[in-house]
């Protein structure tokens, strides 16, 4: 027997022993837990969910508003879930301008290919659906509208506080407040910015 080998056989039951030792250690620990403080982090995460889920997420559950899978895409912030958001509603696609304004050019060009994919997919599955979505961009859908944003007072207005919006998103794009100009221009250039109540079948006003 070499003295390397003498040497290695007392190291290798060291850690062994340590091995059971930690063993033994994790499952007092893990019978510990479970007989005092079961699944503790688990309730800590649910009660802060508890807190972000808040009024407006409620209520647009409620009147089945497409806002709120709209508010996971655009909070994703990748090329494919602003062009997934984007087929919600049209207005996410000016977020785009983000990625315009900071030259980035590769991430556009994925938002490009994923939209044109989806209308592509749209138009195999739904022909008929998809041309027809081109002639339902009116407000007849929704009944009865009251509108708040300029665009009530003047369509001219509107488009101009648009071409200004966008002025501002590309400005703002290389800086910190970049991607939230152009979230909120998709938000704000919305022309019908509605309230409209449903009675019955009826919208009400």
């Amino acid at each position: 027997m070499t003295a390397v080998s003498a040497c290695a056989r007392p190291v290798s039951r060291l850690w062994f022993a340590l091995a059971v030792i930690g063993a033994f250690v994790g499952v007092y620990m893990l019978w510990l837990h479970v007989t005092t403080d079961p699944l503790i982090d688990v309730h800590a995460y649910y009660d802060a969910a508890a807190r972000l889920k808040g009024l407006p997420i409620a209520w647009s559950v409620a009147i089945g508003q497409a806002q709120v899978p709209l508010t996971l895409l655009t909070a994703i912030a990748a090329p494919w879930s602003i062009a997934l958001a984007a087929h919600l509603k049209l207005f996410p696609t000016l977020i785009a301008l983000w990625w315009i304004g900071r030259r980035e050019w590769r991430r556009l060009a994925v938002f490009v290919a994923w939209a044109a994919g989806l209308v592509m997919l749209q138009l195999v599955l739904a022909p008929q659906a998809t041309l027809d979505f081109l002639t339902a961009l009116t407000l007849k859908e929704v009944g009865a509208v009251r509108n708040f944003s300029p665009y009530a007072l003047s369509p001219l207005l509107w488009a101009a506080l648009v071409v200004i919006g966008v002025a501002v998103t590309l400005r703002l794009a290389r800086t910190r407040w970049g991607w939230s100009a152009a979230v909120a221009l998709s938000v704000l250039a919305s022309p019908p910015v509605r309230q409209a109540r449903w009675v019955n079948g009826a919208s009400m006003p």
